[in-house]
């Protein structure tokens, strides 16, 4: 039964392109060709793969895509989300209601060109006008089943520091807008600003 849901939902997550906003919080994005998510295995980075930050030792680090399955804050979420992935570590960290370790089935994002995106920086204030007339990468999706409410989630990442952390930006509307990711001790942060998120190069 669990099995079925599963295929269910990634059926409809598929079935949707996913979304961009205007200044007024509407919604019109379309995949676009130059970016994509390819397999991640063995460790191997592919040659286009985005390089998105770096750990505290420096090390270069991407973005990772993995579907989740779980329970926070009393919701059954089903998800596909961005996080930071780092290929130093053998076990990754995503962030849906806290930390959540991930070994296989990840993607990472690639680009046919560096040059095809760029980071914007923004706050939860100013996104949705920062973002106005431009295309957000799309990270994933987030289903929550008792609602049922579908969130695109955006690609963030902090300012740069000791580590730069990619994750997940929820946007509900113009008033409630999460940056949330898992830091390099694998503790969830939440509401972090100001930020910056990833966008197709105008």
């Amino acid at each position: 039964m669990k099995f079925t849901l599963l295929i269910a939902l990634a059926v409809t997550f598929l079935a949707d392109p996913g979304l961009a906003f205007d200044k007024e919080g509407k919604s019109d994005l379309k995949w676009y060709l130059d970016c994509y998510w390819r397999q991640y295995l063995d460790g191997e980075i592919p040659s286009d793969a985005v390089q998105a930050g770096h750990d505290m030792l420096q090390r270069p680090t991407y973005i990772g895509q993995a579907l989740v399955y779980t329970v926070a804050f009393n919701q059954t979420i089903y998800a596909e989300v961005p996080f930071n992935l780092n290929p130093f570590t053998e076990t990754q960290f995503l962030g849906v209601g806290g930390p959540i370790a991930v070994q296989s089935h990840i993607k990472i994002l690639c680009c046919a060109s560096e040059k095809s995106v760029e980071w914007v920086r923004t706050t939860p204030e100013r996104i949705f006008f920062d973002l106005a007339n431009r295309k957000p990468v799309l990270g994933g999706q987030q289903l929550h089943l008792e609602e049922p409410i579908k969130h695109d989630l955006l690609i963030g990442r902090t300012l740069p520091s000791k580590e730069q952390i990619v994750g997940k930006i929820l946007m509900n509307n113009a008033d409630h807008v999460i940056f949330y990711y898992v830091n390099g001790s694998n503790t969830a942060m939440l509401r972090v600003s100001p930020y910056e998120v990833l966008v197709y190069k105008a």
